[in-house]
């Protein structure tokens, strides 16, 4: 079976060899090769209009190697996501590769776990306001800063998620507040204390467009269920 390849004559054993030849990058992780390889055969593939079986043939080939290609990537995305370059890179070889959605999830499931690890590390010593300070500018840091990332590497229409996941991590500090708040009077002054230091550290995400201070101290329902009674304190600004 011949196929025409920039206007010359090829047979499968031509495909099965440019094939070879990605296999062999993505086994040494040669990423931007690998996923010019994978775009040239998709390419390949959508010309080949006339002839099925070849077109059928070689997206299949395309797709294999893209999966596997798309999860050594996504591992990568995971291990480097607090370097704004290297997930940029890795971000927009998910996209081209179709797995933008996957690039999303990974990466703020990353963000996600080093807010959570970082916050363990804070130690509760007896202060309850630089607990309380130290807690807020954890959470608050990683959220501007994931927001900023994600602002830069992936488009505009999934900021919704972004935005999502950033009112989730709030909820989260929401309940650690709350719980921390418990034994101490209501209004008084550690209370009062502890609200205005993380209010002060939520006006950092100002600087990525977003209002959370309504939010902060707001320790009742789950994220579903404020969304559902419609965005409180949330908003770009």
């Amino acid at each position: 079976m011949l196929i025409e390849v920039d206007g010359k004559q090829q047979n499968l054993r031509w495909v099965e060899s440019q094939v070879d030849e990605l296999d062999i990058n993505i086994a040494f992780q040669r990423f931007e090769s690998a996923v010019q390889e994978v775009e040239k055969l998709n390419n390949l593939a959508k010309s080949l209009k006339s002839n099925v079986v070849a077109q059928d043939f070689i997206t299949f080939k395309a797709d294999e190697r893209a999966l596997k290609l798309a999860g050594l990537i996504t591992r990568e995305l995971v291990d480097t996501h607090n370097e704004l370059k290297k997930t940029k890179r890795n971000v927009g070889w998910l996209a081209k590769l179709g797995f933008e959605d996957r690039a999303r999830e990974a990466y703020l499931e990353a963000r996600g776990n080093t807010i959570r690890k970082r916050s363990r590390q804070c130690i509760f010593e007896g202060d309850l306001k630089q607990y309380i300070w130290e807690l807020s500018f954890v959470y608050f840091t990683i959220i501007r800063n994931t927001v900023s990332t994600f602002q830069a590497c992936f488009p505009p229409l999934l900021m919704s998620a972004c935005v999502k996941w950033a009112k989730e991590q709030v909820d989260s500090f929401n309940m650690i507040l709350a719980r921390q708040l418990s034994g101490t009077e209501g209004g008084g002054q550690v209370w009062m204390g502890c609200m205005d230091q993380a209010k002060e550290h939520s006006r950092m995400l100002a600087e990525v467009g977003l209002d959370f201070k309504s939010l902060i101290g707001q320790d009742g329902g789950s994220v579903e269920q404020q969304a559902q009674d419609g965005p409180v304190g949330l908003g770009f600004m």
